[in-house]
């Protein structure tokens, strides 16, 4: 009978949404601790991928309870779409949705959030403003930050300097979202990424 407790490199793969690849690659590199069966396969166990996890700021469900997540959007449409996606995908998390810089920033210093979904071009505050206001807090450390921005290529830099994890360019088709709060978030998308998600 298998220990649930010692995962492959395929059950790590699917925990965190990746392919085995870089899974392989963390073992060789020696960031994910694994030790050889006598066929040369590799076992995780799970006290070391959650070593893994913690010192790389990702997100341990049982230790912290559901995903939070704060969306700001001025746009109310895309707002609506955004967090459709998200309880498509993670119905468990906890989300807060709001049209304002303002009050997107009483939510995440309410909430500490997990995951932050700024629209770059709203109204009150700017989201390099913003941003750099999540990160001189503490608590903050490890919260992932997505800005979407019109001529988010022009923006990229300055927003990723002032603490944005990363910038993606608005308008975007849902299963680009989902893909990259993939990757950004591993072990948050706890549904399968499918057209029917979208």
């Amino acid at each position: 009978m298998k220990d649930p407790n010692v995962l492959t490199t395929s059950d790590v793969a699917r925990r965190l949404h990746v392919t085995p690849s870089p899974v392989f690659r963390w073992i060789k590199a020696g960031w994910l601790r694994s030790s050889p069966t006598a066929g040369r396969h590799n076992r995780i166990h799970e006290e070391d991928l959650r070593q893994f996890m913690k010192e790389r700021g990702m997100w341990l469900a049982d230790e912290t309870g559901p995903m939070r997540v704060v969306a700001a959007n001025s746009d109310q449409g895309v707002l609506g779409q955004i967090t459709s996606l998200v309880r498509a995908v993670s119905p468990d998390a906890k989300i807060e949705a709001v049209s304002n810089a303002s009050a997107a920033m009483l939510k995440i210093g309410a909430l500490t959030p997990h995951l932050i979904i700024l629209d770059a071009d709203m109204p009150n505050m700017s989201a390099w403003n913003a941003c750099q206001a999540i990160r001189s807090a503490s608590k903050h450390e490890h919260v992932k930050i997505l800005v979407t921005a019109i001529g988010a290529d022009e923006r990229r830099g300055s927003l990723v300097a002032a603490g944005a994890d990363l910038v993606l360019t608005s308008p975007f088709p849902p299963e680009q979202l989902l893909s990259e709060l993939r990757k950004l978030v591993p072990g948050f998308l706890t549904a399968d990424l499918s057209p029917a998600n979208c």
